[in-house]
């Protein structure tokens, strides 16, 4: 085989291993979150109250007033591995009059976007463990015929996005996004964001004045309700009713979400989002279960079984506040362009640089077969032999013979 054909088909092999390795180990090598984030989202909305935050009685009717959030998130410098970064959002949010600013910080697998459980993940300062959830993006090539488990800070639990109702997909900005949606049942409230509250000026406990006044909200006299239970109740049980009532009562926030979100599906950038979060307060529970556990006992009593049953009502949680806010048109319309620019980067690594490798492996591979026709030539044609000894027995027949 010529030089030139050997050297061609040599140069041919190089791509060939490299697009045979490609989607195993290069691709995964390259399709990876930045470690240069750095976004800004504003968000806007309307925040309602029920419950007066002095009393604990609920307001005659709900209150509303406007909200905004400015949410940065960037990628912690010196954070960013082979495998793992660390991205810090940092909210500031204005609502009910006063501003206040909460910080989250995320570590994730670079390749598949989850959560992992590491020492730097915090959410308002604490330490968490998000491991395997998603937030505050999806993987790469979302599929909106799966579901995805994300990340909610409030109740330091995970729940479902999938596709929503109606179109599959939307456009924002000349990019093309999944519609998805999730929604999060009635959970406790993480311990840790009990101190996020209380600096909205929401009360962690429930004085006896306050409980005195929603039995008075109520139509109840609490003089002359634990008079009758003192016709009925022993000396001990009564403490144990009046030691509970008259100390202030921790309260249990809950929250519950209803969000809807737009994916572009390649990068698993979430370009816009609309979120309505519900929050609930009530009695905790094991606060009143030594009262509910007296007064039990004595429950074929009509007037004792009034009393449970209005204690139990009042331990129901009871509509605090909502959270209404969606993302502003400019920041959407800003992070379309940025899925777009991350978009073409991905197709890079996942297409066109495959595509490429196989155009010259293509190209390096029909040089050397037309190198080798060429140095090779077509055989010599092979000279006609002349018998001369049959010529020269033609040449002595005499002619006219």
């Amino acid at each position: 085989m010529p030089r030139l054909s050997k050297a061609l088909l040599i140069a041919a092999a190089l791509p060939l291993v490299l697009l045979a390795g490609w989607q195993r180990v290069i691709e995964p090598a390259l399709v990876k979150i930045p470690g240069d984030v750095n976004r800004t989202n504003n968000y806007s909305g309307t925040v309602s109250v029920f419950v007066d935050a002095k009393t604990a009685v609920d307001l005659p009717s709900p209150q509303e007033s406007p909200m905004s959030i400015v949410r940065v998130t960037k990628s912690v410098p010196g954070e960013t591995g082979a495998t793992t970064t660390a991205l810090r959002e940092v909210d500031n949010i204005n609502l009910l009059g006063q501003s206040t600013e909460q910080t989250n910080v995320f570590v994730l697998d670079r390749s598949s976007a989850r959560n992992l459980f590491d020492e730097r993940a915090t959410a308002f300062g604490t330490n968490v463990n998000r491991h395997g959830a998603y937030f505050p993006n999806l993987p790469f090539g979302v599929d909106n015929s799966r579901r995805y488990g994300i990340w909610n800070n409030e109740a330091g639990a995970v729940y479902l996005m999938e596709r929503d109702g109606g179109p599959a997909t939307a456009t924002i900005n000349g990019a093309k996004v999944l519609r998805m949606t999730g929604t999060l049942p009635t959970t406790p409230v993480a311990g840790y964001y009990k101190n996020e509250l209380t600096k909205l000026g929401l009360p962690s406990q429930l004085t006896p004045e306050q409980l005195q006044a929603q039995f008075a909200s109520s139509g109840v006299d609490a003089t002359q309700t634990l008079a009758a239970l003192g016709k009925v109740l022993s000396q001990d049980e009564m403490l144990t009713i009046i030691g509970a009532l008259a100390n202030p009562l921790p309260l249990q926030y809950y929250t519950a979400l209803t969000g809807d979100a737009r994916i572009e599906p390649t990068t698993g950038i979430v370009v816009w989002t609309h979120s309505v979060k519900r929050f609930f307060v009530g009695p905790d529970p094991a606060a009143l279960a030594p009262v509910h556990q007296v007064l039990a006992k004595h429950s074929s009593d009509p007037v004792v079984k009034a009393v449970d049953d209005y204690l139990t009502s009042l331990g129901k949680p009871r509509a605090a506040f909502t959270l209404d806010y969606t993302t502003n048109a400019a920041s959407a319309n800003s992070m379309a362009s940025y899925a777009n620019s991350q978009r073409t980067k991905l197709r890079l690594a996942q297409l066109y640089a495959p595509a490429g490798l196989l155009l010259l492996t293509v190209i390096l591979c029909f040089g050397a077969f037309w190198a080798w026709r060429r140095e090779s030539g077509p055989s010599e044609p092979q000279r006609d032999v002349i018998d001369v000894r049959r010529e020269e027995t033609r040449e002595r027949e005499p002619a006219g013979v």
